[in-house]
C-alpha cells in the first residue's frame, strides 16, 4: 500500500469550514480511490497577508522536517492547489525538493478534475451516459 502526507492551508479571513472539509474530502476520497495510507495531514491557519505557508507556516515546517525524517515510508504528497500555498517563484524549489526524496506531489484540484478518467466506476457510468446521449441523438 502506498503512502502519502497532505497539506492544507486555511486563510482565517476567509475560513469556510465547509471548505476545509471540502478539501480534507477530497484527500480522503484520493487515498481511498488509490488504496494509499494517509500518514499524516499537516494544517496551517494563516493570515490573508501571509506568505509561503509551506515554508514559512508552523505546520508546513513541521512537514518538511517530517519528510527529511520519514521520506522512504513516503510516496505522495497531497495538495488541494500549490499555488495556494507557495509564492509562485518557489514552486519548482519544492517540487525538486519533494523529487529529492522520491516523493510524487499531487495537486488535488487537477485531480478532481481528472477523477472521472481515473475512477473505474466514475469512467463505466459517464461512458453509459455519453452513449445513451449519443442514443437519443440518432433518433
Amino acid at each position: 500500500m502506498s503512502k502519502a502526507i497532505a497539506y492544507v492551508m486555511t486563510v482565517k479571513e476567509q475560513s469556510d469550514q465547509n471548505n476545509v472539509n471540502r478539501t480534507k474530502n477530497k484527500i480522503q476520497d484520493f487515498c481511498r480511490v488509490h488504496d494509499i495510507k494517509l500518514l499524516n495531514l499537516f494544517e496551517d491557519i494563516v493570515d490573508y497577508e501571509f506568505h509561503n505557508p509551506i515554508r514559512n507556516g508552523y505546520a508546513g515546517k513541521e512537514m518538511l522536517n517530517f519528510v527529511e525524517m520519514n521520506s522512504n515510508n513516503i510516496d505522495f504528497f497531497l495538495v488541494s492547489d500549490l499555488t495556494d500555498c507557495v509564492e509562485e517563484e518557489e514552486w519548482e524549489q519544492l517540487r525538486a525538493f519533494f523529487l529529492k526524496h522520491n516523493i510524487e506531489v499531487v495537486e488535488l484540484l487537477m485531480w478532481e478534475k481528472l477523477r472521472p478518467i481515473m475512477d473505474p466506476k466514475l469512467r463505466e457510468k459517464l461512458e453509459k451516459e455519453i452513449a445513451d446521449i449519443g442514443w437519443q441523438l440518432k433518433r
